[in-house]
C-alpha cells in the first residue's frame, strides 16, 4: 500500500515529538538516501529504526536534539494549503512526514505505534 496525502493542521496537531522514530534532513529535489542530508535517529527509537532499516544505526547518528529541531521546524515553517507537505504512507518506510520548504526537504518518520500512523 502507498498513500499520499497532503499535510493538514489535524494530523501536525496530534503529533507529539514521542511520535517520531527518525527524522531527515537534506537538499529539496534531491533522494533522501542520505547523500545530500542527513538521518538522525531518537534514542528511544533505536532498535525500531534498526529493523526498520536493515543494519544497525551508529551512536553517531542518534541525536534526540536534531529529531526535535527537524520536528520544530516542520511546525513553524508548516502553513495549511500553501505549504508543500504531505503525510507519506508506504510498505518500505512506513508512516512520515514530509516539508518541502525553500531548498531543503524535512522528514519525520514515525514509530510503528504513532497516533498518526495509517498503516
Amino acid at each position: 500500500m502507498e498513500l499520499e496525502l497532503k499535510l493538514t493542521n489535524d494530523v501536525l496537531n496530534i503529533l507529539t515529538i514521542d511520535a517520531i522514530r527518525s527524522v531527515y534532513s537534506g537538499t529539496r529535489g534531491k533522494c533522501c538516501c542520505g547523500c545530500s542530508g542527513n538521518h538522525r535517529y531518537a534514542s528511544a527509537y533505536v532498535d525500531e529504526s534498526t529493523k526498520n532499516r536493515g543494519y544497525d544505526i551508529d551512536s553517531n547518528e542518534v541525536s534526540d536534539r536534531s529529531v526535535k529541531t527537524v520536528f520544530n521546524k516542520i511546525k513553524k515553517n508548516f502553513e495549511e494549503g500553501v505549504s508543500d507537505a504531505y503525510l507519506n504512507v508506504s510498505e518500505a518506510f512506513g508512516t512520515s512526514i514530509a516539508l518541502l520548504h525553500g531548498n531543503r526537504t524535512y522528514v519525520l518518520y514515525l514509530t510503528e505505534n504513532s497516533t498518526v500512523n495509517a498503516r
